[in-house]
């Protein structure tokens, strides 16, 4: 073999390879690169509104925790406040009143 068939590849490649978006862009034309630049433009915006989602769900997290702290703050002095109110209460021995009159056989 002489190297003129290896050559002929190389100077006649044959039909050109092409990539998938190529195609596309081949057979639907402009309105391809449209609806792409539309989708990266939804994505965009999309991307935004999932930032600020999360921006406000931070937020509302802190101001969950705040809750919760004071709730538990106030819920102790709450109790505090209930136990100082009244002192406890002592159990006592009953008391015969006098003005009671007894009975004789008792």
């Amino acid at each position: 073999m002489d190297g003129s068939s290896e050559n002929q590849g190389l100077l006649n490649p044959g039909p050109p390879r092409i990539c998938r978006r190529e195609s596309q862009l081949l057979i639907e034309g402009v309105d391809f690169l449209q609806k792409n630049a539309a989708l990266a433009e939804e994505v965009r915006r999309t991307l935004v509104d999932l930032d600020e989602v999360e921006k406000e769900l931070k937020k509302a997290s802190k101001a969950i925790d705040a809750a919760t702290g004071l709730t538990g703050k106030y819920r102790v002095r709450l109790q505090v406040l209930c136990e100082n109110s009244h002192p406890p209460k002592t159990l006592r021995e009953p008391q015969q009143k006098d003005d009671i009159p007894q009975m004789a056989g008792a």
